[in-house]
């Protein structure tokens, strides 16, 4: 989205204002996803492995959650078209022969 392109919103004009401060979170996994009333909520979550790993024992770790988001119905309808745009655009087709 152009940060200099107004979107239309009922009688109200909004102008995107990016704000550099606000830290990106990184996600591992989709925990929860589910529709509460009139918005979506997705929990995203991160893996942490314990420390220290024995020799011969299992590898165990944590989920922590990294990020709640909720956004309102209108809001997900715009989610989706762009996350359908980004899946179609990055399908790659296989190559025609194995390299030797």
């Amino acid at each position: 989205m152009s940060q200099q392109t107004p979107t239309q919103t009922g009688q109200v004009e909004f102008q995107y204002q990016d704000r550099p401060e606000v830290s990106e979170t990184l996600a591992d996994n989709l925990e929860v996803a589910f529709v509460d009333g009139p918005t979506l909520r997705l929990v995203f979550s991160v893996n942490r492995i314990d420390l220290p790993i024995q020799p011969g024992q299992p590898m165990r770790g944590k989920k922590y959650t990294a990020c709640r988001l909720v956004i309102p119905a209108t809001a997900l309808a715009v989610l989706a078209a762009q996350l359908n745009g980004l899946l179609a655009n990055s399908i790659v087709a296989p190559s025609s022969g194995a390299a030797n």
